[in-house]
């Protein structure tokens, strides 16, 4: 018995080895795009930037906005966001926070713009601790590898573009968004949100 006991654990271990070389975590492979693509991480350029927001079958439509923001560092910062609804102005300094609301409720669709292109992995932290594997990240821009890790209250399907593995979608039971060519220079982080209510929403960068 114990030859083959021991034939059986070296082909598991080798298994496992060649199942490495070809594999990587979804926590690095969210860091790796992360990396890429968001301006907000510890040590970044300070930068100013501004957005609008609207409807482009609607002219008239409630579902337009416009975000601009001071960012020096991630405990400095400032964001103020204008809609006809909603209005807010951010204000970070240090461990002092400052926040100014007018209106009843922040909107859901405005809320995952501002997600979309400020902090696209809400859920990074989860993502680190995360065992899932996917297949190393590889081929051209058109393919995707995706992670399908479930949470325990919800389900995240991430996909990574193939070249250089930045994000190219996002899909959450709250928040979903995806990777466009116009937003690649519109958007911070690159993504732009999928609001059911209004799929005709663009983002436009000013700054």
């Amino acid at each position: 018995m114990r030859p083959i006991l021991a034939s059986l654990w070296f082909f598991l271990a080798a298994s496992a080895f060649a199942s490495d070389g070809n594999t990587l975590s979804v926590g690095d492979a969210a860091e790796r795009a992360l990396q890429q693509s968001k301006l907000t991480l510890p040590g970044s350029k300070p930068f100013h930037f501004q957005a609008v927001i609207r409807e482009t079958t609607g002219p008239n439509s409630d579902y337009q906005a416009k975000i601009e923001e001071y960012w020096v560092s991630p405990t400095e910062w400032k964001r103020t966001i204008e809609s006809q609804e909603f209005s807010q102005t951010l204000v970070v300094n240090g461990d002092a926070v400052s926040e100014q609301d007018k209106g009843d409720y922040f909107p859901y669709w405005l809320k995952n713009f501002v997600t979309a292109m400020m902090d696209p992995l809400p859920m990074m932290s989860a993502l680190k601790q995360s065992n899932v594997q996917i297949r190393k990240l590889q081929g051209s821009e058109q393919s995707t590898t995706c992670a399908d890790p479930h949470a325990r209250v919800d389900r995240w399907v991430i996909c990574f573009e193939g070249s250089h593995g930045l994000l190219a979608s996002v899909f959450t039971k709250g928040y979903s968004a995806e990777s466009r060519n116009s937003a690649k220079s519109a958007s911070p982080a690159g993504l732009v949100p999928i609001p059911s209510q209004a799929p005709n929403l663009r983002l436009a960068s000013r700054n």
